[in-house]
């Protein structure tokens, strides 16, 4: 494990944060496009 070139970090630092990027705007995204098809009113009842 010590071959490890800065190639191969700079990947892997790249995907990381391309993947902890995908995942925090698929988790803020999902409830709040379900929290929009909600009526007002439904919505408010969950309060």
């Amino acid at each position: 494990m010590q071959d490890l070139t800065p190639v191969y970090e700079t990947r892997m630092i790249i995907g990381t944060t391309l993947g902890l990027i995908l995942i925090a705007t698929l988790s803020a995204w999902w409830p709040a496009y379900r929290a929009s098809n909600l009526k007002i009113v439904d919505a408010l009842r969950h309060v």
